[in-house]
């Protein structure tokens, strides 16, 4: 089991394990695979960031490591703002990701620099996207 979140000083993902005496630095990446991932959201964190205006580790993704687990579509990408949404977030469905079968960590370039890529792929959560989207009329 790892824990991962987007390093904004290194522009690339931190990686913790666990320990006994709790999660510790162990690597970074600039890409990864998890399965059995769980999208975590300190929301004591999560408010602090608002409150002080400064930047703080709250958000992460816990999984198992697996960079050779099949990818299929369709994929999701899913992002996570403070100031935005409590909860790791798809813009395209509007709805909240708590945890997905696959998730691929990856780094982008855009007009702000280096930005993590998280897409998923048969989460759990999947069928709330398709029963919101037949509701909505989608297919």
């Amino acid at each position: 089991m790892i824990r991962v979140y987007w390093n904004f000083r290194l522009r690339k993902y931190s990686v913790q394990h666990k320990w006994p005496q709790g999660w510790r630095l162990a690597y970074h990446s600039e890409s990864l695979r998890l399965i059995n991932a769980q999208f975590i959201v300190s929301q004591a964190g999560r408010e602090r960031v608002i409150r002080e205006g400064r930047k703080n580790v709250h958000a992460f993704i816990v999984g198992e490591r697996d960079d050779l687990a099949d990818f299929p579509p369709p994929w999701v990408s899913v992002t996570y703002n403070p100031y935005k949404y409590t909860q790791f977030h798809s813009v395209l469905f509007g709805l909240d990701f708590h945890r997905a079968a696959i998730v691929d960590l990856t780094i982008g370039d855009s007009d702000r620099g280096l930005e993590p890529v998280v897409l998923c792929s048969q989460g759990r959560d999947f069928d709330v996207v398709s029963q919101q989207l037949s509701l909505q009329g989608v297919s």
